[in-house]
């Protein structure tokens, strides 16, 4: 039998489907005149939002899909840090940015691809060169060049370490926490590995991811919604989003806000530690977290009441 959907998810999903259309027409783009940084922008403007909507889509959270759906929050928080720094640029600069990294990502590519096959299935053929030496070089001597002349980076051949980025705008708060996240379910972790581990009472343990789908589930659905809001507000001007569409966004922050518990790096549960259960100590969090939404609230329709102003 399907769970039954919460409250703030269904409401989410509900909004974010009804931006569907207006999401199609801000992710169309002509680069040639609109610019590559644009393109790449309305790109990821269309990615996250579906990313958003793919993770609210299902609150079952059974099985191992909620696991292995995580992951893109990583692209979709470094795709938001990169695009704001980025955006600190001169159109024509950033542009050139995009350019040269796009020639140096597929030179790359095209290289460990050929290494990959030669060794591995050697009688497919496949494309080992897409650039010439000469161009790859001359990329990487224009990222340089950017960076040097802007002053915003001294790194050769590259852009600068997402964490510095995140901290040139302000992100640093997200950056630490949703990398830490999202790094552990990339990488090699021995404690997520373990995590997964469900008791049977005899010291012996399953494993499996569909152990902690209940908490990837919450925990995909909480932060791509947290970090859509935030992308939709960085850009709001460059996608010219409406002003019913930014409406939607202020609903959809609430909705979150409105979730008792976000998903933590560390849980009570897999610790095998109980949570406080103090009545008072829960009222008076209950009571925190009310004044905290209203608070919001009152923000919402006072940035509401100014939008409508200028519009009329």
């Amino acid at each position: 039998m399907k769970k039954k959907i919460s409250p703030p998810a269904d409401q989410v999903r509900a909004l974010l489907e009804s931006l569907r259309p207006e999401v199609a027409t801000k992710g169309t783009c002509r680069p040639t005149r609109e610019g590559l940084f644009k393109a790449v922008l309305k790109a990821s403007f269309a990615r996250i939002h579906e990313y958003a909507e793919f993770v609210h889509a299902d609150t079952s959270d059974v099985g191992p899909g909620s696991f292995f759906g995580s992951a893109p929050l990583r692209q979709c928080c470094e795709d938001l840090i990169a695009l704001k720094y980025l955006a600190m640029l001169k159109r024509k600069d950033r542009d050139k940015v995009i350019q040269a990294l796009m020639v140096i990502s597929t030179g790359k590519a095209s290289e460990k691809q050929g290494e990959f096959f030669k060794r591995n299935h050697p009688y497919q053929p496949v494309l080992t060169t897409t650039f010439e030496p000469p161009a790859i070089d001359k990329a990487k001597g224009v990222l340089n060049e950017v960076g040097s002349r802007t002053g915003m980076w001294r790194t050769e051949n590259k852009l600068p370490p997402i964490e510095q980025m995140a901290k040139k705008v302000m992100l640093s708060e997200l950056y630490e926490y949703l990398y830490a996240a999202t790094s552990e379910i990339v990488h090699f972790n021995v404690r997520i590995a373990l995590r997964s581990g469900w008791g049977t009472g005899k010291n012996e343990f399953s494993f499996s991811p569909s152990n902690f789908a209940k908490f990837y589930g919450q925990f995909s659905r909480v932060y791509a919604a947290y970090i859509w809001i935030n992308f939709c507000r960085v850009f709001r001007s460059a996608l010219r989003l409406s002003s019913e569409f930014m409406y939607a966004v202020d609903a959809v922050e609430l909705a979150i806000e409105g979730v008792n518990r976000w998903p933590e790096l560390v849980t009570y549960e897999e610790m095998n530690l109980p949570q406080n259960d103090n009545i008072i100590l829960r009222a008076l969090l209950a009571v925190q977290q009310g004044e905290r939404v209203e608070k919001l609230r009152k923000k919402h329709a006072r940035r509401k009441t100014r939008m409508q102003s200028a519009s009329s």
